[in-house]
């Protein structure tokens, strides 16, 4: 757990649990960066991305190096395991 995510491994599937709703650059990078250990993990096979609630999406500006929200879409969407994605809360 990094403050921002916890990521554990479930048999052969990893999870991913934000620790907030709140998609600001250091939880995008945390998630970014839990997405990359999982993917790399060869006895994981697939990821499961946990958030509590639905997720603040308004993208935040972000400090120069720091990945912004299409960024973390991107790690997501071309990640070479499958990625299913958990939320709570209403879709808006």
């Amino acid at each position: 757990m990094t403050g921002q995510v916890q990521v554990e491994q479930v048999g052969s599937v990893g999870v991913i649990a934000l620790a907030s709703t709140m998609l600001g650059p250091r939880l995008r990078g945390a998630v970014m960066g839990a997405l990359d250990a999982l993917e790399e993990a060869p006895e994981v096979q697939a990821i499961v991305l946990l958030c509590p609630s639905a997720p603040e999406t308004f993208d935040e500006p972000s400090p120069l190096g720091t990945p912004g929200l299409v960024d973390l879409c991107t790690a997501v969407e071309s990640c070479t395991k499958p990625v299913v994605v958990g939320l709570a809360g209403l879709a808006r």
